[in-house]
């Protein structure tokens, strides 16, 4: 290697480093750099160099012009991944010790794949050199996509200037790991991961591609278009079946997406994009023209689709009063007057509530609110639980026997240690509620708790201010609607023509 080496003078002291890093391993290198830094300058390099100890050097990216360009820019011949995983699960062209991969964008290569790649099966000695188009502030996602089976330290070339490589040992990579998974909300994690399933799954069943980013912008105008319009009948069978066989990126029901599910997929395909430091298609206006368009269609139509309703205070009553004495009637009496009574909890907040968050005051309980959807740092709040509510909340308590752990389980959890109420459960119980009580289901939902706490507020005089400290709206754009709403009988401008 000693002759690609003695080029390393030439050039950056970043790029130097990461080769003699990268040359001097035997097991898994990972460069990460902002566009422009001179990753592939110093690929190339470290492509020479092994080529110069009787290596054999291979090149595998996401999409075929990439390989191109690997091919032509830092002379790897290249293929996709897809097709090297097509060679290995039939047994050609293994890896074997004295060769050497380099997958571009691995930033973008899910664990899984990774996996295979890292397999136990493979050689040893096999080595492989990781190029990806991250930015400095990403390089802990990629670590944290770091193959289980890899070990040592990876090696992270950045632009800055006056920044030396950061050489990330293993345990660092865990620990960042469990920061950036226990750092984001679940219910964001699930939304984003299953929107960007879900789109590459259609994307197989319409298109026949494979994963690859950046998405072209003509598939996404399609994906938006068929979303709206219906699918064809042939991809929403794929869909449906996906879902009926529990697999990743199924469709639920059949039927056209609701625009705020289209725009929402499409959020989570933009941050994708933004984290794997390529261009994104997510932003460009004709795709966001579309949707702005699509908007005013739809509130246009007669068929636009309407809010959740509110579970004002008689609604609330008439769902109160299908609660028997079963232990079924005094969990649901309870969770529907914590809910609607400790400020319109949102319907994670009531399946993340746990006993020890109570403290039993005088006329009932502090709720400890540990955190949000508005306050992700966890500054927490105390609220109160008071009058009715809270005798419900004692009532099953001592029907459940509950000391510690979730506050709201299933009637089942019993032998099952921490087992609580999902939010959707929550969600799944005030519409059956509403059900029991003579209304249409359909017009209820979790949410139906928190925008019926603000609109009774209206309707009873409570200032907007006063509802906004329980509810715990960090804007007023949203809770003024409801309360607005609520108050709009009792507005004395309503009586001007009288």
């Amino acid at each position: 290697m000693q002759r690609a080496l003695e080029r390393v003078p030439q050039l950056s002291s970043d790029q130097g480093e990461a080769v003699v890093a990268a040359t001097t391993r035997d097991d898994l290198a990972l460069i990460v750099g902002r566009a422009g830094a001179g990753k592939t300058t110093a690929a190339a390099t470290i492509a020479e160099a092994y080529r110069d100890a009787g290596y054999q050097v291979r090149g595998a990216v996401l999409a075929g012009k990439a390989a191109d360009t690997l091919q032509q820019e830092a002379r790897i011949p290249s293929r996709t991944l897809a097709s090297w995983e097509y060679s290995w699960e039939r047994r050609r062209d293994p890896l074997h010790a004295g060769t050497v991969l380099v997958i571009d964008e691995a930033g973008m290569v899910d664990a899984r794949q990774l996996g295979r790649v890292n397999q136990p099966g493979q050689p040893a000695g096999a080595t492989r050199t990781s190029a990806g188009g991250w930015s400095v502030p990403a390089t802990a996602e990629i670590a944290r996509q770091r193959p289980a089976g890899a070990a040592g330290e990876a090696v992270f070339a950045t632009a800055a200037a006056a920044a030396a490589p950061i050489l990330l040992s293993q345990a660092t990579a865990e620990r960042v790991r469990g920061i950036l998974v226990e750092g984001t909300s679940p219910a964001t994690s699930r939304a984003h991961a299953g929107d960007v399933a879900y789109f590459w799954a259609w994307v197989g069943a319409e298109l026949g591609l494979a994963e690859s980013y950046p998405i072209s912008l003509a598939a996404l105008v399609q994906f938006v278009a068929d979303h709206l319009e219906g699918l064809p009948p042939a991809t929403e069978a794929a869909l449906l079946k996906r879902a009926a066989q529990g697999l990743s990126g199924g469709k639920a029901r059949p039927g056209p997406h609701a625009l705020a599910t289209i725009a929402r997929r499409i959020a989570s395909l933009s941050k994708a994009h933004q984290l794997a430091g390529v261009p994104n298609p997510c932003q460009r206006p004709e795709l966001r023209e579309l949707l702005a368009r699509a908007g005013r269609r739809q509130a246009r139509s007669t068929n636009s689709p309407r809010r959740k309703r509110a579970a004002t205070r008689e609604v609330l009553e008439a769902l109160l009063a299908t609660c028997d004495d079963s232990l079924a009637g005094v969990r649901d009496r309870a969770l529907l007057l914590f809910g609607f009574g400790s400020g319109g909890r949102r319907r994670s907040e009531v399946a993340a509530a746990r006993v020890e968050d109570l403290a039993a005051v005088d006329g009932g309980y502090l709720f400890h609110l540990r955190r949000s959807k508005t306050d992700q740092a966890g500054e927490g709040a105390e609220l109160p639980v008071l009058g009715r509510a809270a005798r419900a909340l004692a009532a099953w308590l001592a029907a459940a026997g509950l000391t510690e752990g979730p506050l709201f389980r299933p009637l089942s959890w019993h032998g099952r240690r921490g087992a609580g109420l999902s939010d959707r459960s929550v969600a799944e119980i005030v519409k059956a509620r509403a059900a029991l009580a003579g209304y249409d289901p359909r017009e209820f939902g979790g949410h139906s708790l928190r925008s019926g706490f603000v609109t009774t507020a209206g309707r009873q005089g409570v200032s907007l201010g006063d509802a906004m400290a329980l509810s715990g709206h960090r804007g007023a754009a949203v809770a003024l609607r409801y309360h607005q709403a609520g108050a709009a009988l009792s507005n004395p401008a309503a009586r001007l023509a009288d």
